[in-house]
């Protein structure tokens, strides 16, 4: 074994035993804080709902005290059709000719909701 290497983690090994016993000396002293009373402890709770073509609302939601904080929304397809790629082909025999196209379009609403609950001890 290399003796400087030897010297050196039995310094650094003395330095940390030494350095625990002085850290135990030091006394930190304790502050004395007053009780608080009457404080409510409340929780924020956020939940995201999306509606999409008018199918539910957040009614209930309102009604159980939630607000809406945000509200996004963003057109989407609400059914599709079956139609054929060109005029005139079979729908039956052709595979080719069948083609799956939006019928109609609605929108999708995304609402950030959020509500404060208190906490009970």
């Amino acid at each position: 074994m290399n003796p400087r290497f030897f010297l050196l983690s039995a310094t650094i090994s003395l330095t940390f035993l030494s350095g625990c016993e002085y850290a135990k000396k030091i006394k930190i002293p304790e502050i004395n804080l007053p009780k608080l009373t009457n404080i409510q402890k409340t929780v924020i709770e956020k939940k995201n709902i999306s509606i999409i073509c008018n199918r539910g609302s957040i009614d209930k939601y309102i009604k159980d005290g939630w607000k809406v904080v945000k509200k996004e929304s963003k057109e989407v397809t609400c059914s599709w059709k079956v139609g054929r790629a060109k005029p005139g082909c079979n729908l039956k025999k052709d595979k080719g000719c069948r083609v799956t196209i939006p019928d109609t379009l609605g929108k999708e609403h995304f609402y950030q909701l959020e509500r404060k609950k208190k906490l009970e001890d």
